[in-house]
């Protein structure tokens, strides 16, 4: 009887296995479906720009059955109890990477881990769904490493007792979140940050800053109205706005030389859509005021 791992390059359906034992004995296996193709990690990871290197009690590798992005990721290899398997590369600051991760184990006794320079930074346990990660790196050459380890024993099975890692981005010396900037599909590497990328003339740092969405021209912080209220008195002020962001309006009386615009309210909490207030104070003498809007940072 022959047992052991049968490792392809790509998928098939109905392999035989042709065995030999060099005595003139030979045999034939019945079909079966080989339904793990086994890519490498960079091609796993979105990044073969890295150098990935693997170790262990068995290696890491690519697979294309569970994935992040619909078509692979790396995944553990196999660990008895009180083994891990690990890869690792490394990678340059300052800056940070992103990656997403996802882990199938015995909760809080098997774990996915990862280290930075050697120290564990974060770990999962259990069963998860894809999660995405942001790591901050400091100048410098960084060792980043994924471990997935187990304990001494399983009191029962769980899982698929595994980790799997994919989508690696970085580093990236961008002032933006990776995440943001992923979610919208704009360059991770620093040259979207000033960038407008749908021409309402707010640059993709300030529309993160707002909160508006980068590719989105109709999505802007703008001024909607400033109305007289005759009946009632005061001024209603109007502007578009992003639900949960703190904005201040200032106001000026003329807009000639260097505008003096003072604030006069702060603090305000966005509504989705649209956002007002009331601007109760005495009109000035020839009936004009100015405003502007801004968003107030955290």
């Amino acid at each position: 009887v022959w047992t052991g791992e049968l490792t392809a390059w790509d998928e098939a359906r109905a392999a035989r296995v042709f065995a030999d034992d060099g005595a003139s004995h030979y045999g034939l296996g019945g079909p079966f479906d080989i339904v793990y193709r086994v890519v490498p990690l960079g091609e796993a990871l979105d990044n073969s720009a890295a150098v990935w290197s693997t170790g262990g009690s068995s290696n890491w590798w690519g697979q294309t059955v569970v994935s992040q992005d619909g078509v692979d990721a790396a995944r553990s290899g196999r660990t008895g109890h009180r083994q891990a398997s690990w890869f690792e590369t490394q990678a340059s600051g300052p800056g940070s990477v992103l990656f997403w991760w996802r882990v199938s184990s015995e909760a809080d006794w098997d774990w996915l881990e990862f280290y930075l320079d050697g120290a564990l930074h974060d770990r999962i346990s259990g069963e998860t769904d894809w999660t995405p990660k942001t790591v901050g790196l400091g100048p410098g050459s960084h060792t980043l490493r994924w471990r997935y380890v187990k304990d001494a024993a399983d009191l029962d099975p769980v899982g698929r007792d595994c980790g799997w890692v994919d989508r690696f981005i970085g580093p990236s010396p961008s002032a933006l979140p990776l995440l943001w900037l992923v979610e919208h599909g704009l360059a991770t590497d620093g040259t979207a940050d000033d960038a407008d990328s749908d021409g309402d003339r707010l640059a993709n740092w300030e529309e993160w800053v707002a909160g508006t969405v980068p590719t989105n021209a109709a999505s802007t912080l703008a001024m909607q109205e400033a109305a007289p209220l005759p009946g009632e008195g005061g001024t209603r002020v109007r502007w578009q706005s992003v639900a949960g962001r703190r904005y201040w309006v200032e106001s000026a009386e003329a807009l000639g030389g260097p505008a003096a615009f003072t604030p006069f309210v702060s603090n305000i909490v966005g509504q989705a859509g649209t956002t007002e207030i009331l601007d109760a104070r005495p009109a000035p003498a020839d009936g004009s005021r100015f405003y502007r809007v801004g968003v107030q940072r955290e």
